[in-house]
């Protein structure tokens, strides 16, 4: 008889404890994806040419958060939370560009073309 209780006993506690790793391990999960940041990749390019433009600045209006494009016109932004988002361009020599309702989702999509008008055209 005490074998038995034993045995009981240790099955109840084995699963007690597989029922708190479970737990633990959605708690995790969810905790993830509240913390979790996306990246907004894109290239900024001449609106008649196409060409590259390269030191261009995109602001995520209402944050802190900005890149500039590189030798081939392309930028990433990172750290920003899933959301809807607006951005804002500025080159020297070209229209300022906003592209307000860009949403970010918890994917590799986020991606864009951005293209700017030359102000002398």
């Amino acid at each position: 008889m005490k074998k038995l209780l034993t045995i009981t006993l240790a099955a109840i506690l084995i699963s007690a404890l597989n029922i708190q790793a479970a737990q633990d391990d959605d708690n995790d999960s969810n905790e993830n994806n509240a913390t979790a940041t996306v990246a907004l990749k894109g290239q900024v390019v001449d609106m008649n040419s196409g060409e590259a433009l390269t030191g261009v600045k995109v602001n995520v209006e209402g944050t802190d958060v900005s890149a500039y494009t590189d030798f081939e016109g392309n930028f990433t932004v990172q750290g920003l939370k899933p959301g809807v988002y607006e951005l804002k361009s500025s080159y020297i020599s070209y229209q300022d560009q906003t592209l307000e309702g860009i949403k970010l989702e918890v994917s590799d999509g986020n991606q864009l073309t951005i293209e700017m008008r030359n102000i002398e055209e």
